[in-house]
């Protein structure tokens, strides 16, 4: 069984907390208007206390395997609901990752090109990927992650020159509490992706770093979403950011660099497929890996889900409007299942502590 370690861990947990808030932030600007930047902080700052919380009970518990943690604390019948519920909810984090990535490209920049050629290429790619080892789908995340985050790097500085923070301002206007709330709420479950990273858990090593290392990267990370917000509505605006689907696409059209780079939507596509692409891998693998158990051939499976994945994605990527309605709901989703459950079964289990020690 292939392993990681903590520092690669880093690199997972990137990937899932990031790719959706930042390649569909115009969901989220819909709903809050300038201050989305705000209630991204905010959300963020949430965010960061629970998962810390919930990082800290499965140190002190020492119990490392999400699916039997389920099942000792919701009891058998339960937590096979709940497994299969998760379960559930990772197929459909998959059709998000093919229908975005495939949406994206096809809205942007092979628009001639029909949403099933676009979501072939993508879902053979990461079948092909997938089917492999764990050290193999590990080693594709680290160096996917990197150039992702070396492009936005580039990206950002690149902006510098366009941004305009009287954009940002004034704050608390055009909105309503209610529309405040919910762009919180859907920014949570957003962030809330973090938990396809539960499953795997019991490969890492060194898992006495697990907490420190794992906290501190949800809070870069955290503050790394939040920056993307904060520059994306600076340089374009609320308004434009809102009700375009892409908008780091349109962003970075305005990019020129000394006649050498006149606009960066080829870097945009690079790093939002890339990002899809990983966050795709870590859920199938996370997927497989609750139900190894009772799979017998990993290829089979994985080109099951595969199967499935395209079939549904096709029937929510082919409008962009649909898409982008289904992905509001899909958010609220991920809200009950990957952040409010979560939160419950580790606050039982910080109870149960005990019975946790005996068992191990």
């Amino acid at each position: 069984m292939g392993k990681l370690t903590a520092r690669h861990f880093i690199f997972f947990i990137i990937a899932a907390i990031s790719t959706s808030l930042v390649n569909y932030t115009s969901l989220f600007i819909k709903i809050g208007g300038r201050d989305t930047w705000i209630f991204t902080i905010i959300s963020g700052i949430i965010f960061f206390f629970v998962t810390s919380f919930i990082f800290s009970v499965i140190s002190k518990i020492e119990y490392y395997d999400f699916k039997e943690t389920c099942y000792i604390v919701l009891g058998k019948p339960l937590g096979n609901i709940y497994i299969l519920i998760f379960s559930l909810t990772l197929v459909l984090m998959c059709i998000e990752s093919a229908s975005v990535s495939s949406s994206s490209i096809n809205v942007n920049i092979f628009a001639q090109s029909p949403i099933w050629y676009c979501l072939l290429f993508f879902i053979i790619t990461v079948f092909l990927i997938g089917k492999n080892r764990f050290n193999s789908i590990l080693i594709i995340c680290i160096v996917c992650v990197s150039i992702v985050l070396a492009i936005n790097l580039l990206l950002a500085l690149l902006n510098i020159r366009y941004i305009d923070y009287t954009l940002l301002l004034p704050i608390f206007k055009d909105r309503r509490i209610s529309e405040y709330i919910l762009c919180a709420l859907t920014q949570l479950g957003s962030l809330s992706s973090l938990a396809i990273v539960l499953p795997i858990l019991p490969r890492i090593d060194d898992k006495k770093n697990l907490k420190k290392i794992s906290i501190n990267t949800i809070l870069l990370t955290s503050i790394f979403c939040a920056l993307c917000v904060v520059i994306l509505i600076s340089t374009l605006g609320s308004l434009r950011s809102a009700n375009v689907f892409y908008p780091q696409f349109v962003q970075t059209q305005r990019i020129y660099f000394g006649g050498f780079v006149e606009n960066g939507n080829v870097f945009v596509m690079i790093s939002s497929t890339l990002s899809w692409v990983v966050k795709y891998l870590i859920t199938i693998f996370s997927l497989y890996t609750i139900w190894k158990d009772r799979v017998k051939y990993k290829r089979n499976f994985i080109a099951l889900i595969s199967v499935i994945v395209y079939a549904f994605s096709y029937l929510a990527a082919k409008n962009a409007y649909t898409l982008f309605i289904l992905l509001r709901y899909y958010q609220y989703i991920l809200l009950i299942v990957l952040f409010i459950c979560p939160i419950i079964i580790y606050t039982l289990a910080y109870f149960k502590r005990q019975k946790f020690k005996y068992l191990k």
